[in-house]
């Protein structure tokens, strides 16, 4: 018994360095997304949308406005980047953020109808990276174009990839719930509403999404902030 114990942990060991393994998990995560290839389109869209809407918006607007919003920026910057505001408010802050969109993705999911509330988030980050995208660069051209991609684009990054997978696989456990009510017969009611072990599904991705909220809270407060003050240094003395 030992000895055919002792060749399964053998035969463990060298197959975690074997490339099957992480083909299979590549593969589980091809499948997942092929099966929520819908909502993942639709997740795509809406921010693309979000992003275009938001440029034009921008771009209609007032002479006298677009200053007013350039102080602003230009004051905001300054405080929170060049002179610096207290890294653990930073960090609070985005993960408020975080929070608070997961609650929201995770009531529309236990609430029926509510699914597609979902992606007006989504929507609304678009909307907000489109006009400070074309906001930088109608101002500063090509630096704008950096500074968009360095602290616009790079810095939500990690919470729209975090967003987008909590809403496919909040999605996923809520059509599943409904798939299996409706296999056996039960009320349509009870096929819209969560059941117990639903619940707990959707509790496990929640607390999987707060893991990842922290690591992008950290990504953006640290790493992209610092990234962002060290292109206003160039910037300012090639200026």
């Amino acid at each position: 018994m030992k000895k055919a114990l002792n060749e399964n942990i053998s035969g463990l060991i060298v197959n975690i360095g074997k490339p099957q393994l992480s083909r299979k998990y590549k593969g589980a995560a091809a499948e997942f997304l092929f099966r929520s290839r819908i909502a993942l389109t639709v997740c795509i869209s809406v921010i693309i949308a979000g992003c275009i809407i938001g440029g034009i918006i921008y771009s209609y607007l007032s002479r006298d406005t677009k200053n007013q919003i350039f102080s602003y920026m230009q004051n905001y910057f300054i405080g929170s980047v060049v002179i610096g505001a207290p890294q653990a408010e930073i960090l609070k802050d985005i993960f408020t953020e975080h929070l608070i969109t997961g609650l929201i993705i995770l009531i529309c999911c236990i609430v029926p109808y509510l699914y597609p509330l979902c992606f007006v988030r989504l929507f609304a980050k678009g909307l907000s990276l489109g006009f400070s995208t074309v906001f930088l660069v109608s101002r500063y051209g090509l630096k704008g174009l950096v500074f968009a991609l360095a602290s616009t684009i790079l810095c939500n990054l990690p919470m729209l990839l975090s967003t987008v997978w909590f809403i496919l696989a909040a999605g996923e456990a809520r059509t599943k719930r409904r798939h299996s009510a409706l296999k056996n017969k039960s009320g349509r009611l009870k096929a819209l509403l969560p059941g117990g072990k639903q619940l707990l599904r959707l509790s496990a991705l929640f607390g999987i999404y707060l893991i990842l909220s922290c690591v992008s809270a950290v990504f953006q407060g640290i790493i992209s902030y610092g990234l962002l003050k060290g292109l206003y240094t160039i910037f300012s003395a090639n200026a």
